[in-house]
């Protein structure tokens, strides 16, 4: 939530995932134990989202 409060790119591209994917993207980040993994996985998602690009819309075909 800090890295969406801080961007507003990235707050108006999250806005628009249906509360499913961001619920998704949100379960995600929380299922890391460690907070290095958690920040590592923020980092991975956050060009995803700029993308307009869920978890597994890579798998679809």
């Amino acid at each position: 939530s800090e890295a969406l409060r801080g961007n507003s790119k990235l707050k108006t591209c999250f806005d628009q995932f249906t509360t499913g994917k961001q619920r998704e993207f949100a379960d995600y980040i929380a299922s890391a134990k460690r907070i290095k993994t958690r920040k590592n996985r923020l980092q991975k998602i956050i060009p995803m989202i700029l993308r307009k690009e869920g978890l597994n819309d890579r798998y679809k075909k």
